[in-house]
């Protein structure tokens, strides 16, 4: 029984390293009410900000990025910082989501996590399995470093690894870590945690840990009072072999490891862990369902990985030393990587199940335990002084009393909640959009989506994408809606309503070639809003087309003929209005049978893409051989010839070939032999019929 237990585990390891799933953020800094780093707000991820709310949260703003979900919001003085899964870094204005800029920090990989310094936001990817099995792209984890202000790239580390956790910036220093696997990727051969310079990505320090490796799964560094957790796995596929995870503590000044600690039972794995007073808490959860060996995602697999029971434990560790001080055992549920959040009064943590727990400090009781709908798996909870802010699974966003845990006011944000943010009077969240809710919300002039990519575009298509403007308060909105460019039409261009939906359409054959960009200009009663356009107009190649014959007029006297030619594969070809198709090889045939005279023909072909390419030309069947009239003297032992044929044919005796004159008449003297008898001189017309006269020169 034992031995399944663990297989269990293995496999559901085996299979994450495969996934490859991209994991949120992790930070530690001090909370402030300006900046918000990373995974949760505060020191050692207690998600707790010192403020209190208020009930009279509006909706401020809501933006659209182009991913499925963003990674963990990081807000500096004016600016909002975050990743979508599309890999593009942004950077809007807390005031009104404006865009400072927008930046592409990958190409076909996933996004691990992301961290943010004053300078700098620094930028964990790796392999894109989750998108593309087949190409995974570059077999590496790469950390780069980007300017907060500009958007512009500074450097960038590449590491021949699968696995790598998020980064976590203190102060000019860069914490992250890989994992690292035998040649065949069939164990684990150990870990690397890195201390890298934040200004030019230099190695600091290297602590290599043997057989455990970091960042499967979901991987997090949590740091505190100069202590480094981790949790490492080990396993090895060819024996089937699953050890339990280990909590790894480093010191973050030296890089020596002060401790590592198990799972209190072999079949349990570990939550994230978080840092307050000196002291770690995290949950010890069933090993099944769940990712990273931490309980997975509602739906996958559930609480307890089916036939475990599900009972979880929440441990109290002294910081400096490991030792476990104090255990809580909560039954039937589990925790997975949802990590405890440690507030002033008490500490609250989420299960798969939909529950949230208010617990002691002391941990002896549970002051409250509320049921909800199962929680999103990209969220956590974050506390204020007298909230919960959390997203359920189904899309929506809750402020819940830390009183009592009922409910304040919810709102849908759609799928992949996110970890809500607090800072000054704003709550920021992610779902569908980014959205802000302030205390100082007032009347918004918004558009949905802020930007539009018509992405590239063949010559000659049409394209349309639809646009919204709101206005969320009760005046009447107006205006007007225009391009900045004569190639882009909006319909309509009149604003008569507080929430309209435009149509942006592009005529592809009227833009210039190349990346093209503009502006669509909203104008109206209350502000102005502008809808940045961009497009890449690619100009087609041409579709070949060869025929063996020339464009111009031929000549034959076969009443069959055999045309033939080469297109790209598997085009439509109409041979004088008779159609078939390329093979694939583009090659094409077709018989004609030919009357005297001119015969037209026309070959059209049209590719898939609507390319086409065109032939003519005529065949001229000509099947009369030549006129010919010639007489023949003989003076001694010279002879000549003197005759007429018609225009254009040729004069052929032997092996020479004589050119009449333009009207068809020629002349011809020939040197005699003593044995030569006769003489054979043909016309040839150019379709090759031949007319032939035999003088007997014996006999003249």
């Amino acid at each position: 029984m034992k031995m399944k237990k663990k297989l269990k585990v293995f496999f559901l390891t085996i299979s994450l390293v495969s996934v490859f799933l991209a994991s949120l953020v992790s930070k530690s800094m001090a909370d402030s009410p300006i900046i918000w780093h990373g995974f949760k707000g505060d020191s050692g991820h207690t998600g707790y900000t010192d403020q209190k709310m208020d009930r009279k949260l509006g909706l401020q703003w809501r933006f659209f990025f182009s991913g499925d979900y963003i990674e963990p919001i990081q807000v500096f003085s004016d600016n909002v910082y975050f990743l979508d899964r599309n890999c593009f870094l942004y950077s809007v204005k807390r005031e009104d989501s404006s865009v400072n800029y927008k930046k592409s920090v990958a190409t076909n990989r996933s996004i691990i996590g992301l961290d943010a310094s004053d300078k700098y936001i620094y930028v964990v990817t790796g392999p894109s399995f989750s998108r593309d099995r087949r190409n995974p792209g570059e077999m590496a984890c790469i950390i780069s470093a980007w300017d907060r202000e500009k958007g512009e790239k500074i450097w960038e580390n590449k590491y021949p690894t699968m696995m790598a956790t998020s980064p976590v910036v203190i102060g000019d220093t860069v914490y992250f870590a890989t994992g690292l696997l035998d040649p065949n990727n069939t164990k684990t051969v150990g870990g690397d945690i890195y201390f890298l310079n934040g200004s030019n990505g230099s190695e600091i320090n290297v602590t290599h840990i043997e057989e455990y490796a970091f960042g499967m799964g979901r991987g997090y560094i949590t740091i505190a009072e100069e202590i480094l957790l981790i949790t490492g796995m080990k396993f090895d596929r060819s024996t089937r072999n699953q050890s339990p995870p280990k909590l790894f503590a480093i010191n973050t000044k030296t890089g020596s490891q002060l401790w590592a600690e198990t799972p209190l039972d072999e079949n349990k794995t570990f939550g994230i862990p978080a840092i307050k007073g000196g002291f770690v808490y995290l949950m010890e959860n069933p090993a099944g369902g769940g990712f990273g060996g931490g309980g997975g995602p509602p739906g996958g697999g559930g609480p307890g990985g089916g036939r475990q029971k599900p009972e979880a434990w929440l441990l109290k560790i002294e910081l400096k030393t490991g030792k476990n001080v104090k255990t809580m055992n909560i039954q039937n549920e589990n925790f997975g990587n949802f990590s405890p959040t440690l507030a002033k009064d008490a500490i609250y943590i989420n299960s798969f199940t939909g529950k949230i727990f208010c617990i002691s400090y002391e941990m002896d009781k549970i002051y409250w335990t509320k049921t909800y709908d199962r929680f999103s798996f990209y969220t956590e909870l974050t506390a204020t002084q007298n909230y919960l802010y959390t997203c359920l699974y189904d899309g929506t966003f809750l402020c819940i009393s830390k009183e009592d845990g009922t409910i304040q006011y919810r709102y849908t944000i759609g799928n992949y909640g996110g970890i809500p943010v607090v800072s000054n009077s704003e709550v920021f969240v992610s779902g569908e959009a980014l959205y802000c809710f302030s205390l100082n919300a007032k009347p918004l002039l918004l558009t949905e989506p802020s930007s539009l990519d018509f992405k590239t575009l063949e010559k000659g298509i049409k394209k349309q994408i639809s646009f919204r403007i709101l206005y969320t308060g009760i005046e009447s909105l107006e205006g007007t809606v225009i391009s900045s460019v004569p190639w882009l039409t909006i319909k309509p261009d009149k604003i008569v309503g507080n929430i309209q939906t435009f149509f942006a359409l592009i005529d592809s054959s009227k833009v210039p070639d190349g990346k093209q960009n503009c502006e669509i200009q909203i104008n109206t009663n209350f502000g102005k809003k502008i809808i940045s356009v961009s497009v890449e107009i690619k100009v087609p190649l041409p579709l070949p087309l060869t025929i063996n014959i020339k464009e111009n007029l031929i000549i034959t006297n076969k009443n069959r003929f055999i045309l033939t030619g080469t297109t790209d594969p598997l085009t439509k070809v109409l041979i004088n209005g008779l159609e078939q198709f390329s093979d694939n090889r583009g090659q094409f045939s077709q018989g004609l049978f030919l009357h005297e005279g001119k015969n037209p023909i026309q070959v059209e072909a049209i590719s898939k893409d609507n390319r086409k390419a065109y032939f003519k030309s005529v065949i001229q069947l000509d099947t009369v051989p030549p006129g010919l009239e010639a007489i023949f003297t003989r003076e001694e032992m010279n002879g000549l010839i003197r005759g007429k044929t018609e225009t254009g044919a040729l004069i052929v005796m032997g092996d020479q070939t004589f050119t009449p004159s333009p009207d068809g008449s020629f002349e011809i003297q020939i040197p005699l032999t003593v044995d030569q008898t006769e003489i054979i001189l043909s016309a040839k017309d150019s379709a090759g019929n031949i007319t032939s006269k035999i003088f007997n020169i014996q006999g003249e």
